[in-house]
């Protein structure tokens, strides 16, 4: 521990979980970029979104989708922004993507196919002011909603015999390459 003690254990599980991606653009660190990965970014969020008047939302997963509907929710003009040409195209077929996307928009969240966002564009105070397009234009808005991937905590099996890829690796029965040690949830991978 950080301490210095030790504890024994009979079985050990990690679950360390993971921390959003910021995206790779100019931008990421301004005021109203927010993530859904902590519970204190959890509480900056719902404090901006009682300010903010209209959001954008990047990514194209299940945090995204939980952050588009959020914001439109608590009465934010929000806009979803996808790289792609339909809703959650990896999981869902044509069908189910268009019964999501009728969803969302009865939610009022406003859908933005085969976007892609180059830069988070912010003010004189370091507040995000908007996003400039790859295609060239900027959109205004005064939060920016990040869900593209997260990045698994390893801190604690590192220099440890554990077996590590993109999290720490796991068998079908979430035991780790040391025995008796187990990993569960976002810091595993099967």
């Amino acid at each position: 521990l950080e301490d210095g003690r030790s504890l024994s254990y009979d079985r050990l599980l990690i679950a360390t979980g993971a921390r959003a991606t910021p995206p790779p653009y100019p931008g990421h660190d301004l005021q109203g970029v927010v993530y859904l990965d902590t519970y204190d970014g959890t509480n900056d969020l719902i404090a901006r979104s009682k300010r903010a008047k209209c959001a954008v939302v990047v990514g194209g997963g299940i945090t995204a989708l939980e952050l588009s509907e959020g914001l439109a929710h608590r009465g934010v003009e929000t806009h979803y922004f996808l790289r792609r040409g339909r809703l959650w195209s990896q999981v869902f077929n044509d069908d189910e993507s268009r019964l999501l996307e009728k969803t969302m928009r009865a939610h009022h969240v406003h859908i933005h196919y085969n976007t892609e966002v180059a830069e988070i564009l912010g003010d004189r105070r370091g507040r995000v002011r908007g996003v400039r397009l790859n295609d060239g234009p900027n959109f205004q808005c005064d939060l920016v909603g990040v869900a593209i991937g997260v990045k698994p905590l390893l801190d604690v099996v590192q220099n440890t015999p554990i077996q590590t890829d993109r999290a720490i690796l796991v068998n079908e029965f979430l035991e780790s390459s040391a025995p008796g040690v187990y990993a569960a949830g976002d810091c595993a991978q099967v």
